[in-house]
């Protein structure tokens, strides 16, 4: 059986490889896919924008931090309108003439960074959101994010509400997970494993990420796994691999059935 579907970020070739007789639907497995896509897409858009704080030097005061992050802004985003108080930095993406343009995606919204601790080893962050947008989706919220310079490292705790631009499709959740650059650098994308959780239309769905990795051009992980448990408690895996440079398959499976999708990037 082979299937095609719109998707808000592509066209999906989809190949159905029916193992035995199962449960799962080339519907369900779409919507799986599309849950967890969104999800991603607003995670993606948030630790690209957590990206731009990451240049300062750790162990200086928390005000020289915030500082040092301004001035980066300034160099990488003209168009964006930055007020420094303190050790709170507010940035306002698209106020000035010109695209917010930074890895990729283009911004517009606002982003307040309060640096709240900084030591020799790690530095605290929080971040809030009102309004974040590039052109997939659109996000509200804040996390918390602790930087550790011994493992390179960023530990993220957040709590956001997400829009998808196309359709209006929403989710609100939250997650606690920890990211790393990908091996050609942060400025490629970077990897992450934890859970998210977060409530759609559909009911309350939950994600366990394994070594997932993300490049901030692509519209799913080009690498990892994601465990998904759907609303009606139906454990589902969904797994990640680069066929060709620009062609992403994503596997997934429950029981004895499982689909093949093959992403096609930009």
């Amino acid at each position: 059986m082979r299937t095609s579907l719109r998707y808000g970020l592509g066209l999906f070739a989809v190949s159905a490889a029916l193992l035995a007789c199962g449960e799962l639907s080339a519907e369900e497995a779409r919507e799986a896919l599309d849950e967890a896509s969104i999800s991603s897409a607003a995670a993606s858009l948030t630790a690209g924008s957590i990206d731009i704080s990451t240049h300062f030097t750790i162990g200086g005061a928390v005000e020289n931090v915030a500082s040092d992050i301004r001035d980066f802004v300034h160099t990488q985003l003209p168009c964006a309108r930055v007020t420094l108080v303190g050790a709170r930095l507010t940035i306002e993406y698209g106020a000035l003439p010109g695209i917010c343009i930074y890895q990729g995606q283009t911004y517009a919204g606002t982003h307040v960074i309060d640096v709240m601790a900084s030591s020799a080893s790690q530095v605290m962050v929080e971040h809030t959101w009102t309004g974040l947008s590039n052109q997939t989706v659109s996000v509200t919220g804040s996390a918390m994010v602790t930087w550790n310079a011994a493992d390179a490292t960023r530990h993220a705790s957040y709590s956001t509400t997400w829009t998808r631009a196309s359709d209006g499709h929403t989710g609100t959740g939250t997650g606690d997970v920890t990211q790393s650059a990908l091996s050609g650098g942060v400025l490629l994308g970077f990897a992450e494993s934890g859970e998210r959780t977060w409530r759609s239309a559909a009911g309350t769905w939950s994600l366990d990420i394994d070594r997932v990795q993300m490049r901030w051009i692509d519209p799913c992980p080009q690498s990892g796994t994601y465990t998904l448990t759907t609303p009606s408690s139906r454990h589902l895996t969904l797994s990640f691999t680069r066929t060709v440079p620009m062609t992403i398959r994503a596997t997934i499976a429950s029981g004895a059935r499982s689909y093949d999708i093959d992403v096609r990037t930009l």
